[in-house]
């Protein structure tokens, strides 16, 4: 508990004592008697910046805590006090606070926490405050009150020597840092850092000479009186700051101990309440040094590790970074045993960890043996020696031996390295080649500066245009070059000069003699080590040779091209004669490639189908030739479109067209090969008039025949008849009347007649077919199967699965007549021992097929078409059908005759 205020009255009596003869026991910081609310623009900035954040941060829990060095006799620390307090009310909240105001000087804190002063001090005091936080003490003095003195803990502390507080929000050092030299300002404001929590405020003056480090504190009003902490962690203390705290840390352990006996009060001895309060506020001061010091500490524990793990890290980097440096590395002490090796060491030279501590000599093992004596001669000379060694798999390492050096000028051993060079050696080896290749290339090579004067100059150069090396260095470039080509040439260099990439061109060169010659050069940019543009070089190559043999070509080509022209103006000219016969012929000419598009089309063959050539060209030549003529008929295999045109090349042949509109044509094709140039000419001929008129004579002919048969069927068939029946008449009156030899006459004659009427009826019979009417040809097919098997003892049969009616009896006749051949052709050539006739109608057409089992047409000797052959063709053809022949599968012969039904009616 603090004194009451009836209590402050001795050591009121004590202050006036020593205020009267003051001392000055510390030259560091000496006492600071200051004033209530002195610096008035230190106020103004602290309730703008500090007061709120300081309200935030208090809770019933943790106070907010203040710290104030150097607080001399207690003013500022009772106005800091003061002011907060009012700041905490204004808020309606407790002020919950705690002030830490130190010194090093003991009087100045014997006055502060008697809280007595005189009233000439309080000019910076409202009557307010004055009222409230103050009441008098006598005649003209005034005491602070007790909730002020409350909040304030006044103790003796060494800024520079004493470790600092912790955990505070707000440091006042508005003069503390007055006297304090550079450095130890700048090792303070690190332990300040430390002190304040993050965020916390730190008051200064702003003439301050040393400026708090911009990575822990940051100004943050205009004035230059309030700072904020930066960072969120507290950083670690410099160490040697940290070695003194620690050094203190002993002696704050034994005020500790001697201010926890509070001293007992003596018999007849005045009331110790200051002793109390003293002990007490140190008690506390010692425990906030006690927490600082263990903050410390941790601090100090934790820096350690820190340093610990980066020295380790540090370690594993070195480790990592020699061995991806691939240098292999060992250390020899001064008696040139083995210390320690790298990993690329221990591969090259096969050693262990066991090989540690032992003489080189011993471990050498044939590799590099020179290097104990280079060893010692580089410890005795203290230089490094370097040379190239050979090792395993005849690779080449640059060694180098360098002294290291222990205590003082002793020598402590030698570290060896070993450095991979055998790409760099191979390197020049390889650019040693190259340059000779280059002195004795053919082709000439010269290297310039950027003004054209000659820096080297190789054999080919000197055989090329006769001047030896000594003498082309006394050149210019330019006194090689002829007046005509020398501006481009130059060109040519300055652009090349400037960074581009010119192609080869072709120049001229004048050469010692005066002779000129023809070259072929490029030149190209050389840069020097640190790759910046050196000089050009300019390779040349003679082609004067290749010139003469180039214009003596381009003669040829002239001379060829001429004959050419000649050429082709003649195939040009024959081109159009036969371009014009073509166009006067009356016959369609197409020429079509291997794959069967038109390449030509002439004008008969643009009157026939009524295609323009350009709407054919490049088309397929099947577009000209109906479906049926393309892939088959009649539901037998389809015929290949190659083995089709095989088929019709060499010989005329009789096909079906195909014009524009669709319509399906006859034409008479002459198909064939142009030798060597895979092309084919066709000449098509349109028969559709010739067809009609055939077709016409042909009915013409068959209506005269069906005439001439009617007429012997119903005229001399009858008459016949007739005359028969009177021979026999008579044949039997001449019997009965006794006249036997005339009665035989007249029966001879009777059946000569009768044999003779059987003729005329056969003739008729095979004139006129067909019956007449609509079921006419099944009856005349059904009776040609039924004769064929009486005449010639052959099964014929004949089947029609459902009935056809023909109302047209010429195409009845012809069907029935194509049947009567293939019959024929079948007892006569097949050697058939069974005919099948069959007469269907199958998606609008009609079909007519005879078969056999004979031998077939090829067997059977006929190796073509023969008359009867063609003359079912013929017939077929003449009804607008389709006619085919093909062997059964399982031997013998199939004739079909195909008539669309849409011409029968």
């Amino acid at each position: 508990m603090m004194p009451t205020t009836g209590a402050w009255g001795p050591v009121a009596v004590h202050r006036i004592k020593e205020v009267a003869v003051p001392t000055a026991s510390h030259n560091v910081l000496p006492m600071c008697c200051g004033a209530f609310f002195r610096t008035p623009q230190a106020i103004t900035a602290l309730q703008a910046w500090v007061v709120e954040d300081l309200l935030d941060c208090a809770t019933p829990e943790n106070p907010a805590r203040i710290w104030i060095p150097a607080c001399g006799t207690g003013e500022e620390a009772y106005s800091i006090a003061m002011l907060l307090i009012e700041h905490f009310q204004t808020y309606g909240r407790q002020a919950n606070l705690r002030v830490f105001a130190t010194d090093t000087e003991t009087n100045s804190i014997e006055v502060a926490r008697a809280g007595v002063y005189a009233e000439s001090d309080m000019i910076g005091v409202s009557a307010q405050r004055l009222q409230r936080f103050f009441q008098h003490y006598g005649s003209n003095r005034l005491q602070v009150s007790a909730a002020l003195r409350d909040c304030v803990v006044f103790a003796t502390h060494d800024l520079e020597n004493d470790p600092p507080l912790s955990r505070l929000d707000f440091v006042h050092c508005l003069n503390a840092l007055a006297q304090l030299a550079a450095g130890n300002r700048t090792n303070l404001y690190s332990l300040l850092h430390f002190a304040l929590n993050e965020g916390g405020h730190l008051l200064l003056d702003p003439g301050e000479p040393v400026a708090p480090s911009a990575d822990l504190f940051q100004p943050i009003d205009a004035e230059g009186y309030v700072y904020r902490r930066l960072g969120a962690a507290h950083q670690p203390a410099p160490l040697k700051l940290l070695a003194a705290a620690v050094e203190a840390a002993h002696n704050t352990r034994e005020s500790f101990c001697r201010l926890s006996s509070i001293p007992r009060r003596l018999a007849g001895a005045l009331p110790t309440e200051k002793e109390f309060q003293s002990a007490h506020e140190d008690l506390l001061t010692s425990q906030e040094k006690l927490q600082s010091l263990n903050e410390e500490l941790a601090a100090i524990n934790s820096q350690l590790a820190a340093k610990v793990e980066e020295l380790e890290w540090g370690q594993r980097n070195l480790g990592e970074l020699l061995a991806a440096t691939h240098i292999a590395i060992i250390s020899l002490d001064a008696q040139l045993r083995l210390e320690w090796f790298t990993v690329c060491a221990a591969t090259l030279l096969n050693l262990r960890d066991t090989d540690r501590g032992r003489p080189w000599c011993a471990l050498a093992r044939g590799f590099d043996e020179q290097l104990t004596i280079d060893s010692q001669l580089a410890m005795e000379t203290r230089t490094a020696i370097e040379k190239t060694v050979r090792g395993y798999q005849n690779k080449c390492y640059l060694r180098r031996v360098q002294v290291c050096r222990a205590e003082g000028a002793r020598v402590g051993g030698v570290v060896v390295t070993f450095v991979d060079i055998s790409a760099q050696v191979e390197s020049d080896a390889q650019l040693r080649r190259f340059a000779a290749m280059l002195r004795d290339a053919a082709d000439a090579i010269v290297v310039t500066d950027f003004d054209g004067r000659i820096v080297a100059w190789n054999r080919g150069a000197q055989r090329l245009y006769g001047y030896t090396q000594a003498e082309a260095l006394k050149l210019n470039v330019r006194d090689l070059m002829t007046g005509e080509r020398l501006d481009s040439t130059l060109e040519v260099m300055r652009r090349v000069a400037r960074g581009e990439t010119m192609p080869a061109f072709d120049t001229q060169r004048r050469t010692r003699d005066g002779r000129i010659v023809d070259v072929s050069a490029t030149v190209a940019l050389l840069f020097d080590a640190a790759g910046n543009p050196e000089s050009l070089a300019a390779t040349e190559r003679d082609i004067t040779a290749r010139r003469r043999a180039e214009d003596e070509t381009r003669m040829l080509n002239m001379r060829l091209e001429q004959r050419v022209a000649e050429r082709a103006a003649e195939l040009q000219h024959s081109e159009e004669q036969i371009r014009a016969i073509l166009d006067a012929t009356a016959d369609a000419v197409v020429t079509i490639d291997i794959l069967g598009r038109i390449a030509t089309f002439n004008r008969a063959a643009e009157r026939i189908f009524g295609y323009l050539a350009s709407e054919v060209i490049g088309e397929n030549v099947a577009m000209l030739i109906p479906p049926q003529e393309r892939v088959g008929r009649y539901g037998y295999k389809a015929t290949a479109a190659r083995a089709y045109a095989s088929r019709l090349i060499g010989g005329s042949h009789e096909i079906s067209g195909r014009r524009k509109d669709g319509t399906i044509f006859p034409i008479q094709l002459s198909l064939n090969a142009v030798e060597g140039r895979d092309l084919f000419v066709g000449v098509a001929r349109d028969m559709t008039e010739h067809k009609a008129l055939q077709k016409e004579i042909i009915d013409v002919a068959m209506l005269e025949q069906r005439r001439i048969g009617q007429e012997l069927h119903d005229g001399t068939q009858q008459e016949l008849t007739g005359l028969g029946l009177l021979a026999l008449n008579l044949a039997e009156s001449l019997g009965r009347s006794g006249s036997t030899a005339a009665s035989q006459v007249a029966a001879r004659v009777a059946r000569g007649i009768e044999q003779c009427n059987q003729r005329v009826r056969s003739l008729a019979r095979g004139m006129v077919p067909v019956p007449v009417d609509r079921e006419g040809l099944m009856t005349a097919l059904a009776e040609l199967a039924r004769q064929t098997t009486e005449i010639h003892g052959l099964p014929c049969g004949f089947e029609c699965p459902s009935p056809v009616e023909i109302d047209n009896d010429n195409e009845a006749t012809h069907l029935y007549r194509i049947a009567q051949e293939a019959v024929s052709n079948a007892t006569r050539h097949a050697k058939a021992s069974a005919i099948w006739i069959r007469l269907e109608q199958v998606e609008g057409r009609l079909i007519l097929e005879v078969q056999d089992n004979g031998i077939g047409l090829q067997a059977g000797g006929v190796s073509g078409k023969g008359v009867g052959l063609r003359l079912m063709e013929h017939r077929c053809a003449m009804i607008g059908g389709h006619f085919a022949i093909e062997p059964r599968p399982d031997g013998g012969t199939c004739i079909a005759c195909s008539v669309s039904r849409a011409q029968n009616g």
